[in-house]
């Protein structure tokens, strides 16, 4: 004899089946108006220190900051206006990854009784992100990494990246893509911080002036010798005008012109090794800077 299950039975068991295998939703972790150290619990409203999976909001405001005093994780992380970062404690550095997105609407600085000998360093490790809101991060040392298959768009911005002046310190490295749009990337007169493009990196810039130059995608007084082009990075250069190619290395992996309102002139002699793609627009070479592609 068969045993039938009731219709509405079915659909309850079915149901909570759903549920049991739903994924868990993300919690939003703000910090309370006193803030404190990003790893106490009375740092946060609600008492519950955020982890990897979690949105975290900085809301704390006036004197007070939250302070990266150890290398956290968070998936978005927004700052609000008024609200303050604090990176670093004592004499190191700090790193704080972020899966998701950044939006500084107010400011990251050095953390409160922290030393300026630390380095520290926003990480990015997902692909199709963003920061929005400010780039000022002129307060401390603070390096930048986008991880292999990762890309950061700062394109965005309302307020460019701005470094710490002086020597010493604030690496980038981008291993994954970095999307400038036609941003200027000040490094307030630090001629020491250097810049690596990993064997995976892509650099796509809108800059009309070119990768490096007064007011070039890095911009003020960036110098060639703090530029690192591992073989096999590739730029891509998406002006909305007449656009140069100033600060571009002498060999390139791969080079993608995509320009169709005021296409692209060689700034120097370049060697593209791998792949030149002209996927709009035009490539205008001279007798001296001449374009070979491939290795004689």
């Amino acid at each position: 004899m068969k045993t039938q299950v009731p219709q509405k039975l079915f659909l309850t068991l079915f149901a909570l089946l759903l549920l049991a295998f739903a994924p868990a939703a993300r919690a939003v972790v703000t910090s309370t108006a006193s803030g404190g150290l990003w790893t106490a619990t009375t740092t946060w409203s609600g008492g519950v220190v955020p982890v990897a999976a979690d949105d975290v909001v900085i809301a704390t405001t006036g004197t007070s900051q939250v302070q990266l005093n150890a290398s956290s994780s968070a998936a978005n992380v927004t700052i609000n206006p008024g609200a303050t970062l604090g990176l670093n404690d004592a004499g190191n550095g700090r790193t704080l990854t972020i899966a998701g997105n950044l939006v500084n609407n107010g400011t990251i600085t050095l953390g409160t009784g922290a030393t300026t000998s630390g380095t520290a360093k926003l990480t990015f490790s997902g692909a199709g992100r963003t920061w929005t809101g400010s780039g000022d991060i002129s307060g401390v040392k603070c390096g930048l990494q986008v991880n292999t298959s990762g890309s950061l768009d700062i394109s965005g911005l309302t307020t460019p990246v701005k470094l710490k002046s002086g020597a010493g310190g604030q690496p980038w490295a981008i291993n994954g893509t970095l999307i400038t749009g036609t941003q200027v990337i000040d490094n307030n007169g630090n001629t020491s911080m250097t810049v690596t493009f990993g064997a995976t990196s892509s650099l796509v810039t809108a800059n009309l002036n070119g990768i490096m130059a007064a007011t070039g995608t890095f911009g003020n007084t960036f110098q060639s010798s703090q530029f690192t082009w591992t073989a096999g990075a590739s730029v891509t250069f998406k002006g909305a005008g007449a656009q140069v190619t100033t600060g571009l290395p002498a060999s390139i992996a791969t080079l993608t012109i995509n320009n169709p309102s005021g296409g692209t002139t060689l700034s120097a002699a370049t060697t593209v090794t791998g792949t030149l793609t002209l996927t709009s627009g035009t490539l205008t070479t001279t007798a001296a800077n001449l374009l070979t592609i491939g290795t004689s």
